[in-house]
């Protein structure tokens, strides 16, 4: 951390202005109104440094007391030991934006009236209060199973069987290898030469016999060995 305790100090990424956000401030910020008793959000334009509020009141939340040539009042709340104090500032209008903290309630209250008026038409009392979210409905599950799943106990003897037959059969396979083979099976309506494979095999199988795909026949060393 540097060692100076500025006014502005620490605030490079904090009043930078956002990814393309740059450029001339919007001529919208210069023609909103704004009334005593709004609700506004400071956030600094680092693009104005007039009227710019302390970094302590960046992002906070305030209420429009003052309105003037072209900075606004702003009230907020500061908490200062142990006590919260009332701050009043001014700030320049590049750096608020309205606040949508009680947008919630505004179409609360709108819609309460709107029951409370439609209640009162048919002569019904109804509460507007909200309550809180209850517990979910019961069910019943129904064709469902149980089935118990265990691990099954290791074997140290046949694992070590089971490994030195595969090695074994393994390096058997590759040591009783024959040449190349013919192929006229069908595959697609078309056949292998009369003559037989005429090209290498591009593919090598270490089981199995040789496959004919098209004019090509790609056939593999094949194992004498029964198939496992």
């Amino acid at each position: 951390m540097p060692a100076g305790h500025g006014l502005r100090s620490r605030t490079r990424d904090l009043f930078a202005r956002g990814f393309r956000k740059k450029g001339t401030i919007h001529l919208s910020t210069y023609l909103r109104n704004y009334h005593v008793g709004d609700y506004v959000d400071i956030k600094v334009n680092g693009a104005v440094h007039k009227g710019m509020p302390h970094k302590f009141y960046h992002g906070r939340t305030g209420q429009v007391w003052n309105v003037t040539k072209r900075a606004i009042g702003v009230e907020m709340n500061k908490q200062v030991g142990n006590r919260i104090i009332k701050k009043r500032i001014h700030v320049r209008i590049e750096h608020v934006m309205p606040s949508r903290c009680n947008e919630e309630l505004k179409q609360r209250i709108k819609k309460n009236d709107q029951l409370k008026a439609e209640a009162k038409a048919k002569g019904v009392v109804i509460s507007t209060k909200r309550q809180p979210l209850g517990p979910k409905p019961g069910f019943m599950v129904e064709g469902t199973t149980l089935e118990t799943v265990t691990p099954i106990p290791y074997d140290v003897v046949n694992d070590l069987k089971a490994c030195s037959t595969k090695t074994a059969m393994i390096g058997l396979a590759r040591a009783i290898r024959i040449p190349e083979h013919t192929c006229e099976k069908r595959i697609q309506g078309r056949k292998c030469e009369p003559e037989g494979c005429q090209r290498k095999c591009t593919k090598r199988e270490p089981f199995g016999v040789g496959k004919c795909r098209g004019n090509m026949c790609v056939c593999s060393y094949y194992c004498m060995m029964p198939p496992i």
